[in-house]
C-alpha cells in the first residue's frame, strides 16, 4: 500500500511538471519496494545531459513537531569538488531549511551527507519540551544555541574551535565538530576572545546522490566558508551575506 501511495504521489507531481513541457520523463523504477523516477531536465548546449538528469525518491521526514511528511527527494550525478567544510545556503529549500545556511560535517557519494544548519536560534519552548541541556549564555556573539537540523532533535552537536580534544574532529579550518560538551564551554568561557562555539540540536541528513540533486535543481548554492563565517556571522544576519557572496561568485569558483 505504501509503495501504490508513493507512486501516485510522483506521477501526479511528474504529470503537473511534465505538462509544461520543461522536463521529460524517461522511466519509472520498482526495485526493492522503492520508487524511484527519472527526469531529464533542459540542458544548456555546453552541458554534459548526463548530468541534466535528476531521479526523485519518496523521502519520509519527521518535522520537530512530530508530523511525518512524504515528499520527493532529488537524486543527482554527483557534484564535483562537494565536500565536508562547505557551507550551503539555501535558495529553494523549504521548512526548516528556508533562507538557512548549513555547514556540511561529512558528505560521501555512497553513504551521503550530513550537516549542522548555523542560523536557527533554538526557541526556548522548544528546549523546555524536550528538556535539553540548556547551558549560560555568557558571552553573546561568541556562544549559540540552535536548531541544527530535523533528524534527531533530541541531540546536542557541538561546533567549535578548541584543538586537541578528544573525540573532536576537525571538518575545515579551526573548525571541529564533537568533543566533551562540558570542556568545550569551560575553554570557551576562559578565553572568549580566542575560541567560539555553537551548540545545536538535530542535525541534516541526506542519503546518497540525494543533495547532490538538490544543489543541481537549484536547492542550494555552494560556499567554501572564510574566517569568520560559522562563528563570526549573527545568524539574523548569516542568510543575506553569504547568499550576496554566493550570487557574487561565479558557478565555476562556488566549490
Amino acid at each position: 500500500m505504501g509503495t501504490i501511495r508513493h507512486v501516485f504521489l510522483i506521477l501526479c507531481f511528474v504529470g503537473g511538471v511534465a505538462g509544461g513541457g520543461s522536463v521529460q520523463v524517461q522511466n519509472v523504477l520498482l526495485k526493492d519496494n522503492t520508487t524511484i523516477v527519472n527526469i531529464t531536465l533542459p540542458c544548456n548546449a555546453t552541458e554534459d545531459e548526463s548530468n541534466c538528469t535528476v531521479s526523485y525518491q519518496p523521502i519520509m521526514t519527521t518535522d520537530l513537531d512530530g508530523e511525518v511528511r512524504v515528499s520527493l527527494g532529488a537524486l543527482g550525478h554527483p557534484v564535483e569538488a562537494l565536500s565536508s567544510g562547505h557551507l550551503l545556503v539555501a535558495k529553494d529549500a523549504g521548512g526548516i531549511f528556508d533562507m538557512s545556511v548549513v555547514f556540511l560535517t561529512s558528505y560521501s557519494t555512497d553513504i551521503g551527507a550530513t550537516g549542522l544548519i548555523l542560523n536557527r536560534p533554538l526557541p526556548p519552548q522548544f528546549a523546555e519540551e524536550l528538556d535539553l541541556y540548556v547551558p549560560t549564555i555568557k558571552h553573546p556573539g561568541v556562544e549559540f544555541l540552535g536548531i541544527g537540523g530535523p533528524t534527531e532533535p533530541e541531540r546536542g552537536f557541538v561546533l567549535h574551535t578548541v584543538r586537541g580534544l578528544a573525540g573532536s574532529r576537525e571538518v575545515s579550518e579551526n573548525t571541529f565538530v564533537g568533543g566533551r560538551r562540558a570542556t568545550i564551554i569551560q575553554r570557551v568561557h576562559q578565553n572568549p576572545s580566542t575560541h567560539s562555539y555553537r551548540l545545536l540540536y538535530g542535525t541534516a541528513r541526506w542519503g546518497p546522490l540525494q543533495l547532490d540533486g538538490e544543489i543541481r535543481r537549484g536547492g542550494w548554492m555552494t560556499l567554501r566558508p572564510e574566517p569568520g563565517d560559522i562563528f563570526g556571522i549573527p545568524s539574523e544576519l548569516m542568510w543575506n551575506h553569504l547568499m550576496k557572496r554566493a550570487l557574487s561568485v561565479p558557478a565555476s569558483e562556488e566549490m
